[in-house]
């Protein structure tokens, strides 16, 4: 799955790498991005043949729940939402055609379970290009005061080879857009069809992944630092000699 990323790119790099404009947008670098805490993302949507930059809160809230409650309730299980089963879904499955979007990555956290131990892994492209991971958006009116809520869902799919290594229990990974699948994704012209597949795994010739220290762990800290990032020594798997 995933459930947390860094976005430590700026407002100018977003527009150089999707050539958009910007509504009703404000981006802030962070190292640390949890979803569990609805933080808002910054998105790349298109409209009238142009990208533009905006910003969704994290977790979708269909356009038919009808309360607050319902949609407190329903976000936390939003985050992300599996590509196998997007058209089943009532939360996804009228937003395919109309509704995509991406959310600009400079890499995802993922932990690597060995015996007892959970390690965090940082993941990145090798290119070190900002990722395009394929989302869904919707926005929700809150009946109590009128609100007019954007919110967003990541897509993910099977892992390809590094992933299922790193992602050893899951086995998923978000899905990463190439170049072309990237513009076919935010193009308005593209149907639902042709849309559902290209939610793929991106290859993992094209990937990266260090382990990271167990700073990303510690809560009650500010984990929006650049050493949530750096490469960590893995430490030693119970019961192994040395």
């Amino acid at each position: 799955m995933c459930y947390t990323f860094a976005a430590a790119m700026t407002e100018k790099e977003l527009e150089e790498r999707f050539q958009a404009d910007r509504d009703n947008f404000e981006h802030h670098p962070n190292y640390h991005l949890y979803g569990f805490v609805k933080p808002s993302i910054s998105i790349v949507q298109a409209k009238n043949g142009k990208n533009f930059l905006s910003s969704a809160y994290w977790g979708l809230i269909p356009n038919w729940v009808k309360s607050k409650e319902q949609a407190d309730e329903i976000r936390v299980r939003t985050l992300n939402a599996r590509g196998e089963t997007l058209l089943e879904k009532p939360s996804f499955k009228h937003l395919v055609e109309r509704n995509r979007c991406v959310v600009p990555v400079s890499g995802f956290f993922e932990w690597k379970h060995e015996g007892k131990l959970r390690i965090p892994h940082y993941i990145f492209r090798k290119d070190h290009v900002i990722m395009a991971l394929a989302g869904l958006h919707d926005l929700w009116i809150n009946p109590k005061d009128g609100t007019i809520v954007k919110t967003c869902s990541i897509i993910t799919t099977t892992a390809n080879p590094l992933m299922a290594e790193i992602h050893n229990t899951k086995k998923r990974m978000p899905v990463i857009l190439n170049s072309a699948s990237e513009k076919a994704w935010l193009n308005a012209s593209t149907k639902e069809a042709e849309a559902m597949q290209l939610l793929i795994p991106f290859s993992d010739q094209e990937m990266m992944a260090h382990p990271i220290s167990n700073f990303i762990n510690k809560r009650g800290i500010n984990r929006n630092n650049k050493a949530l990032i750096a490469e960590a020594p893995l430490p030693p798997i119970q019961g192994t000699l040395f």
